[in-house]
């Protein structure tokens, strides 16, 4: 099984499947014109992801025996979820740009002023926390039609609850390291790329894919593993692509989280460097909104030159490591395990 065909047959039916859940549901016709424009805009947005979190779990129900199609609503709620998480993100971010196209709340922002509504700045915010809701809504009646017994379903259903808090508390997490002062630990930070990120970009998806396909509670716990190891890794290549991103290719302006003063391993190695005079240029930099181009540069020059990039790489090549004796445990054939390698490359080598 090739990982990059296996990702693009899987979009496209897990795309096909959304857009067709979308289209169909009567409940977004009754609140006029409220329901009809949302379903516009969630169509647009949520096919212009890559559908990773769907496909990962069509992988983990293909690697434990599955099949059939069963699994594809599964797949589109995850897509939901986790276009509502973008969606309440943005808000919080003040990010105007999402997957190449303007963020949803902006669109509302638009909306409002070309309507001439009061205070249209905040009344697309509300309008885009409204949004977000509802993908959540819909992804959770879009679970209940998996055809699974009960017994799986609840299994499915705690999972998918469990690990959704989980993201809610990272991202808590997240936000009041943003606007601290004081420079988080390494811990701290990784729990942030572990709750909100890590396992439920690629720990949940896996699980509950193998959990469909049958896969016992060993089986399941080991490709919980895998996944939550391989996300840290995908996090960590996300914050550098975040700094040394081409804007084209990431859908997301250059240095968004510099200007937020995200506080990623990057943001904690910085704080290391023992000049006070770099660390007078950072302050001034880390979590300024109105940085431009030379300030990005700076940083990305002062990360070469202390070889803070060698050592974040290090740090992912000993996980890489980790992932490696992890995949080979699982009880399935062995060229099928060749998936995950070609996962991990792509997690390393990605653009965007």
């Amino acid at each position: 099984m090739d990982f990059l065909t296996f990702t693009t047959e899987s979009k496209l039916l897990i795309e096909k499947n959304t857009l067709e859940y979308l289209t169909t549901q009567p409940m977004l016709s009754k609140v006029a014109p409220w329901g009809e424009d949302f379903r516009h805009r969630l169509k647009r947005f949520v096919t212009q992801g890559k559908m990773m979190r769907g496909t990962l779990a069509l992988l983990g129900y293909k690697l434990f025996g599955g099949s059939d199609y069963r699994a594809i609503p599964l797949a589109s709620s995850l897509e939901l979820f986790h276009t509502s998480f973008l969606i309440h993100d943005d808000i919080m971010d003040q990010d105007e740009l999402r997957r190449g196209q303007q963020t949803l709340y902006k669109q509302y922002q638009d909306l409002a002023e070309n309507r001439g509504l009061t205070s249209s700045s905040r009344t697309g915010e509300s309008l885009g926390i409204c949004a977000g809701d509802l993908g959540f809504f819909l992804g959770f009646d879009l679970l209940s039609t998996v055809d699974a017994t009960p017994h799986i379903q609840q299994k499915i259903l705690r999972s998918i609850s469990h690990e959704l808090t989980l993201v809610g508390l990272g991202q808590m997490q997240d936000v009041a390291l943003g606007a601290s002062t004081a420079t988080p630990t390494e811990e701290e930070i990784l729990d942030v790329y572990r709750y909100k990120t890590a396992r439920y970009t690629f720990s949940l998806p896996l699980m509950i894919g193998a959990m469909l396909a049958g896969a016992d509670e060993k089986q399941v716990t080991t490709i919980e593993n895998v996944g939550e190891t391989l996300g840290i890794i995908f996090q960590i290549k996300d914050d550098e692509l975040g700094i040394f991103g081409n804007e084209k290719q990431t859908g997301k302006p250059v240095g968004a989280d510099l200007r937020e003063g995200k506080k990623t391993l990057y943001y904690l190695y910085l704080s290391q460097i023992p000049d006070p005079a770099v660390q007078h240029k950072l302050t001034a930099i880390l979590g300024n909104k109105n940085i431009g181009n030379n300030e990005i540069a700076f940083v990305q020059h002062i990360i070469t030159k202390h070889h803070i990039d060698d050592k974040i790489k290090a740090y992912t090549e000993r996980l890489s490591k980790k992932y490696a004796a992890e995949y080979e445990s699982l009880p399935i054939h062995d060229n099928d395990k060749k998936i995950f390698q070609e996962l991990l490359d792509f997690t390393t080598g990605r653009s965007s």
